[in-house]
Order: structure tokens, then C-alpha cells, then sequence
């Protein structure tokens, strides 16, 4: 089935049913789908539908984190929804890309894959789960396709911002990483603070909280580096 038609589909069996997990929104849906495979008798020959059941489970959030999960994340401060895709998994890594996108209503289905294939990001990094394993970012859908090639991920740059003196709380060293976020947070490659703000992506592996300041910085128009000055302050 075609991506049109799966919409349209989704939105007859589900208009209008204000909880679709309630009895009577399960029972609303069985009943559209009997009536639609009911609708000419004789795709049946001898045979004849008594009726569809629909269950639901609780999901599981590990079970739906994997590559090509998209899942949506609401600022809470900002009162606005952004997504972000799971590019790369594994034992050592969780590479996240987030879209370029903050909207007041959530967008549908269509228009997140779109953007994620036109690759509109603005940031990407190696991310905590603890906002997917939680249920705070809800998983939305899966894409199959790459979006991002590996020659691509090996070449994005990450920056990290350290103030390693008490003695001096101003005196700020910036670094940057390519490649693999979490390596070489104090031996990467030396940068000024004007190289630093031109990087979108933090190094190491920020949390739920990092990564959602991260992206309210980012709505703000400032930059991942700000946001880790402002932590460390």
C-alpha cells in the first residue's frame, strides 16, 4: 500500500474518534472496517465476515527505539513540537539528528518525513535515551532508507566547550571533533570561540534535559556552544 493511500485509509478508521484506544473508539474502528470489507459480498464466493477485532498493548519503548525511529519531542518552555530520527544505534552509540523544525501543533505524518528526507536538520548528536525510554518523546514512525550516508556521518564535526580552572571561570577552551562524537572531548582539535558557534553539533553524549536545552537555544537563534557556557556558568 502506497503512502496516499495509507493516509487516507488511517483517516476514514479514525475520524472523529476523540480516544482511539478507548473501548468505544476500538469498537468504532472494528465496526468501519467490517462495513468497508462488507461493502461488496461477493469478494467472499461462499464465505462471509462475521467481523474484525482490533487490539492494542502497552508499547514498548525499547522495542520501537532502533535505527529509523522518529520520535517527537515537545519544549515544554517554548510550548513547541520538533522531532528527531535515530541515525545510527548501538551498544557504544546513539546518534540522533533533529529537525529544523518547531511548530505550535504537531506536524503530520508526511510533512516530518519530507523534512527528514530533505534533511533538515539542525542539529546532531550522540543522544541519552532517557526521553524515548520514559514515553516523554513519543515515537512517531519508522523510515527503512539511510538518511544520512556514512561518508556523511563520518564527516560531521562536533564541538566541545570545557572550563577546566577554577582560578580562572572565564578562560574557556573550545574543541572540535569529527567523526565520532564521544572521542577526543580533550585532545580534538583546538579552536577559537568564533570557529566554535559555527558548529551545530555537540560533542560527547548530552541527556534528555541537554538536548532539549540545546534545541530551545537553537529556536532562541543561538548556538550549542552558548548553551554549554551557560551550563557551566
Amino acid at each position: 500500500m502506497d503512502e496516499t493511500a495509507r493516509k487516507t485509509l488511517f483517516e476514514i478508521l479514525t475520524k472523529d474518534i476523540e480516544v482511539l484506544e478507548s473501548v468505544d473508539g476500538l469498537r468504532e474502528v472494528e465496526t468501519r472496517i467490517t462495513d468497508a470489507l462488507n461493502y461488496d459480498n461477493r469478494v467472499w464466493q461462499d464465505k462471509e465476515l462475521s467481523g474484525v477485532k482490533v487490539r492494542v498493548k502497552n508499547r514498548s519503548s525499547r522495542k520501537n527505539y532502533q535505527k529509523g525511529s522518529i520520535v517527537q519531542i515537545y519544549l515544554k518552555d517554548l510550548k513547541v513540537f520538533t522531532y528527531g530520527i535515530v541515525l545510527e544505534k548501538n551498544e557504544s552509540l546513539n546518534l540522533m539528528a533533529f529537525l529544523s523544525s518547531f511548530t505550535k501543533e504537531e506536524l503530520t505524518v508526511s510533512k516530518i518525513k519530507n523534512k527528514i528526507y530533505k534533511k533538515e536538520f539542525c542539529m546532531v548528536a550522540d543522544s541519552g535515551v532517557t526521553g524515548i525510554l520514559n514515553g516523554e518523546w513519543k515515537y512517531v514512525f519508522n523510515v527503512t532508507e539511510s538518511v544520512l550516508s556514512t561518508e556523511e556521518v563520518q564527516n560531521l564535526e562536533y564541538v566541545y566547550a570545557s572550563n577546566r580552572s577554577m582560578l580562572r571561570p572565564d578562560e574557556w577552551y573550545f574543541t572540535k571533533i569529527t567523526g565520532d562524537p564521544t572521542s577526543e572531548i580533550f585532545s580534538g582539535q583546538k579552536i577559537d570561540l568564533e570557529e566554535a558557534k559555527k558548529i551545530l553539533n555537540p560533542a560527547g553524549s548530552p541527556g534528555q534535559g541537554w538536548i532539549e536545552g540545546f534545541l530551545s537555544y537553537t529556536v532562541e537563534g543561538k548556538t550549542v556552544v552558548d548553551y554549554q557556557m551557560r551550563r557551566k556558568n
